[in-house]
């Protein structure tokens, strides 16, 4: 492979990492990245200028400068995207004047060929003085960090400083191998997890810095591998890929963070609801007792000799007390059962005579807008079954109650069938018609919700709370059936369906041939 075709590839990958590096850039905009992304861009212009050298386009003198110094700027933006040094502006103006400056002015006299070892000795004493500057910065947020920086610089200094009168060219490889040595260092320390991605991209950049000097030994002992070998390059592959992995790992950390803040924050919501549920319990429990106490007194003072004025605000005080009562009364069965403290009965009762009783307690209601209000029961309805007579009644009162108020002519009417049954159990389908105002289609799921209803202006109209096909719904789903409506079109009224699973007793034949033959 020539040394031109060679470039050129090499030249093709680094595009490429660049590409991905500004794609992620584009799409994170991460402080971090964007120094990833100018730090490749300063390693493309570094195989931009060998492969144009390797032309024989520009001048060796230039391309040998451009070389080192794009590297020089590379290892600080590298160095920067995982380093605080630069928290204040006297810290940066540090960095930039104390630490790249001089590096640069240091490459650059080595490409003029300057015979002045002073002047590299100047050089080293002065960046050492800065980065022990910065280290001290550093001795303010850990002293061990302190300390280990400082033992990463000092020694390898030492020996440089040492040797740096009759070999000047010591001191460039120690100042790359410094920045990129350092910024492991700082890689691992800022991650601070044994994760693929940080420990190839630590090492890798530890591996990048040895580079230098270990080519400048190679030299010295007669190696055979070219300073141009692909060899020496394979560190920036392995921290590009690793900058890359670490990229998915930092995702997939802010996922798992993420999954955790959301089942706190859903524990908390669940705790919050359950206490504002048992809140509401508790205190619907000790505001009904009061109206109790007012609704009864006002009977007793209804029944007393009084004018018919009196009389006429009292009643009105019964109205509004039982209407404060019903909304109470749904919010303590709300709130029970949000908190899963309500309970089933289970006991013998007949549906048919559950159904007449709600019929003739709403019959009233009906009688006072001329509704009719009739029961249609089938004929194949078991008289005996095993259940919650009372939450049964109560969401047929739910029902024909809503049935009535959102009516204002024609008729309202109560149907139940039986729609299976096995020798345990029996499923019971009730419906309640009405010919009143109707719901639109796109509300029929919507009012079984909480608080809601199907017009914004049906409270302020017919008053309520919006709770009671929700108590309902819940009601109906605890005795294994469920809820849902049939309605079109305003104005053409809506048929409210409900199951529920009853327990199966003996058909009345049964029981009483069994008397029969007791009595026999």
């Amino acid at each position: 492979m020539s040394p031109q075709f060679q470039r050129v590839v090499t030249l093709t990958v680094m595009v490429l990492l660049v590409a991905l590096f500004t794609w992620i850039y584009s799409r994170e905009r991460q402080q971090r990245v964007r120094l990833w992304m100018i730090g490749w861009i300063c390693i493309l212009v570094h195989f931009g200028g060998a492969a144009v050298a390797s032309f024989h386009l520009i001048p060796p003198f230039l391309a040998n400068w451009q070389a080192y110094c794009t590297l020089i700027l590379a290892a600080s933006a590298f160095y920067l995207s995982v380093s605080r040094t630069c928290t204040t502006p006297r810290l940066t103006l540090v960095f930039w004047t104390g630490l790249f400056l001089p590096a640069i002015v240091y490459w650059t006299c080595l490409c003029l060929d300057l015979n002045a070892s002073w002047l590299y000795e100047a050089i080293l004493i002065e960046l050492l003085a800065s980065a022990l500057t910065l280290a001290l910065n550093d001795l303010r947020q850990s002293w061990v960090f302190c300390a280990e920086c400082s033992c990463l610089v000092l020694i390898p200094w030492i020996w440089v400083l040492y040797h740096v009168p009759q070999h000047p060219e010591y001191g460039i490889d120690f100042i790359l191998f410094e920045c990129f040595s350092l910024t492991g260092w700082r890689y691992w320390r800022h991650y601070r997890r044994p994760t693929p991605g940080v420990l190839v991209t630590s090492l890798s950049f530890l591996a990048w810095g040895l580079v230098f000097p270990v080519a400048e030994l190679g030299q010295a002992l007669g190696s055979s591998i070219p300073g141009d070998h692909v060899l020496w390059d394979l560190p920036k592959y392995f921290v590009a890929f690793g900058m890359i992995v670490t990229l998915f790992e930092n995702q997939t950390e802010v996922l798992q963070i993420e999954v955790a803040e959301r089942k706190r924050a859903e524990a908390a919501a669940r705790a919050a609801n359950d206490a504002k549920s048992i809140f509401l319990a508790s205190m619907s429990h000790e505001i009904r007792t009061p109206m109790n106490g007012i609704i009864g007194m006002t009977d007793l003072l209804l029944d007393s000799d009084l004018s018919e004025e009196q009389k006429d605000d009292l009643e009105m005080v019964r109205v509004s007390a039982e209407a404060l009562m019903m909304v109470i009364n749904d919010i303590l069965d709300f709130s029970k059962i949000e908190a899963g403290r309500l309970e089933l009965e289970s006991i013998d009762f007949d549906p048919h005579e559950t159904i007449r009783e709600t019929i003739r307690t709403m019959s009233f209601r009906a009688r006072q807008k001329n509704l009719e209000l009739i029961d249609n029961i089938n004929e194949g309805v078991p008289t005996l079954v095993t259940g919650d007579p009372g939450r049964l009644r109560q969401v047929l009162l739910n029902l024909i109650g809503n049935a009535i108020k959102f009516t204002d002519r024609g008729k309202v009417v109560v149907a139940v069938q039986q729609e299976q049954e096995t020798d345990a159990d029996a499923i019971l389908h009730f419906s309640v018609l009405d010919t009143g105002v109707g719901i639109p289609i796109e509300k029929h799921r919507d009012i079984f919700e909480a608080f809601a209803q199907a017009d914004v202006s049906t409270t302020r109209k017919f008053g309520g709370t919006g709770l009671g096909l929700t108590i309902s719904a819940r009601l109906v789903t605890m005795m294994g059936g469920r809820i849902w409506v049939e309605s079109g079109e305003a104005r053409n009224g809506s048929i409210f369906h409900f199951t529920v699973r009853c327990g199966r007793l003996k058909r009345d034949a049964e029981l009483g041939a069994a008397v029969g033959a007791v009595a026999g």
